[in-house]
């Protein structure tokens, strides 16, 4: 899914930009993600497609044997560091039990709606059905919470796995945030209303201005992500009929 990330540093500048006590990062980041939960509450899980294996299967350690890399630098300085050449068999925060042949997904990914391996849709099914094994070479897959099975190894293969999930927004933990620009408004003028709750920040003209903005734009989620999924939806059916996946 395409989005537009927002620095959080932006973020705490525009927020702090007020007040003449200013709040400490952690405390911005804390109220923002109070904001980001409420978001998520009013929402119905949002849609996005992802690629989350490639068909090449590299270790860091491949990487800097075969003189492919040296550094991350060498990395970054040729823009080169979302490759998929240039990473292992799965991205970053999923991870394969090669022992139970299960995939372990984010704890924010509610469900996985699609499987595709290769560009073939694979069916959801039941733990028994998956284990019977009068289907091990069918196209079968079992999704039990953050655990999905699979019939054998798949980390050892070289088929491009994608998925069509559910998932909520992230907390913001580094220097950006997931969420789609249409929040900023909402990021901005809830973590100052929050802030501003307590004593040691109380203003009241910034209390009162951005509450009022704070909660127009909360209950304006449900809209915006609606014409969300509308676009990831044309995204999604354009891209996968239409070549490439976002």
């Amino acid at each position: 899914m395409a989005t537009d990330t927002i620095s959080f540093e932006d973020l705490y500048n525009e927020i702090t930009l007020g007040f003449s006590i200013l709040p400490t990062r952690s405390e911005v980041r804390a109220t923002l993600n109070a904001v980001i939960h409420q978001i998520n509450s009013r929402m119905d899980m949002h849609q996005e497609v992802i690629q989350i294996a490639s068909d090449m299967i590299y270790a860091w350690e491949d990487l800097t044997a075969a003189n492919l890399i040296d550094n991350w630098e060498d990395l970054t300085a040729a823009n080169d560091y979302n490759s998929w050449e240039n990473w292992g068999r799965f991205i970053q925060g999923y991870e394969f039990d090669i022992t139970q042949y299960r995939l372990i997904i984010p704890k924010n990914i509610q469900k996985i709606d699609e499987l595709y391996v290769d560009d073939e849709k694979w069916t959801n099914v039941s733990y028994e059905v998956l284990n019977d094994s009068d289907n091990s070479t069918e196209n079968y897959y079992s999704q039990m919470g953050r655990y999905v099975y699979f019939s054998s190894d798949i980390s050892t293969d070289t088929e491009i796995i994608k998925i069509k999930i559910r998932t909520l927004y992230d907390d913001i933990t580094g220097d950006y945030t997931v969420l789609p620009y249409i929040y900023h408004q909402l990021l901005i003028s809830g973590a100052i209303y929050l802030l501003t709750l307590r004593p040691i920040y109380s203003n009241e003209g910034l209390n009162k201005q951005h509450k009022e903005v704070y909660y127009i734009e909360l209950n304006s989620v449900k809209d915006k992500e609606d014409g969300l999924n509308i676009n990831r939806e044309f995204d999604f059916d354009h891209s996968y009929g239409g070549h490439e996946w976002l």
